[in-house]
């Protein structure tokens, strides 16, 4: 038998292996991109686009429509920046109009506002409002309120009135806990803005915290900012986590 070369052919890669390689460099590329994408704003909804884009972009050889994906979150996320950044300068507007108004007055120990993540808060501090142990509006209190109501009549926003307590318990027969007390102040204040102002109802919620969500601690220098009640311009794109609104006409399987 003639002698033959036993030498093993060197195993050559498959045709379609190369294709395994170039999807995780474009998977890599894509998922680079979207986190510099997402860490150059501090914008919620944008940030949420471009999770569920990255989400996509792990499937992005399967269907081939990522990228379109991807295209059409950036447009959306780029019209959200747009709406959260005229948002924001109104909001900012507005504030400037409050402590314009705060300073002239002399109240700015006793009315505070600051712009944050969930929207504009106007802080009513200690007595300005209400006396110890009360839900009554003062009388000079009405004024301030009237001056509020001013600058925000006509926004689109919903408004959130949050009554606060300190720790000092009450057990009246109005009150029986810090609860009633922090939510009647709360309703009083928004009862105040609807018969003076044309707001419309459906914008506003009353919550009552009572003691429990202090901002200092509940001593006698901290006691003072934990009496208080907040009235909270939401921002339009703020979950604030409402029920679904229940829509005339659907009344299918109701009795």
């Amino acid at each position: 038998m003639g002698k033959y070369s036993r030498r093993r052919k060197r195993d050559l890669p498959e045709a379609g292996n190369w294709l395994l390689t170039y999807s995780d460099m474009v998977t890599l590329l894509l998922t680079f991109f979207v986190l510099l994408f997402a860490f150059s704003t501090t914008d919620i909804s944008k940030f949420q686009a471009v999770l569920f884009s990255l989400q996509d972009a792990l499937g992005l050889l399967e269907g081939g429509t990522t990228l379109d994906i991807i295209q059409e979150e950036t447009i959306l996320s780029g019209e959200l920046e747009g709406e959260w950044l005229a948002e924001q300068r109104r909001l900012g507007d507005l504030m400037t109009e409050l402590e314009t108004f705060i300073k002239a007055e002399g109240l700015g120990e006793q009315v505070l506002v600051s712009l944050e993540e969930r929207g504009l808060v106007i802080r009513f501090l200690d007595t300005v409002l209400f006396d110890l142990g009360s839900a009554e509006l003062k009388e000079e209190s009405k004024g301030i309120l009237v001056k509020v109501a001013e600058i925000l009549e006509g926004l689109p926003n919903q408004i959130r009135a949050e009554g606060h307590t300190d720790d000092l318990p009450i057990n009246t027969y109005r009150y029986p806990s810090n609860w009633e007390l922090s939510s009647t102040r709360a309703a009083t204040v928004v009862r105040f803005l609807l018969e003076s102002y044309s707001f419309s109802p459906d914008q506003f919620a009353v919550i009552g915290y009572g003691e429990f969500r202090p901002i200092a601690p509940n001593k006698p220098g901290g006691q003072p900012l934990n009496r208080r009640v907040d009235l909270v311009v939401l921002r339009e794109f703020w979950n604030s986590g409402e029920p679904e609104e229940w829509i005339p006409g659907e009344e299918a399987g109701w009795e």
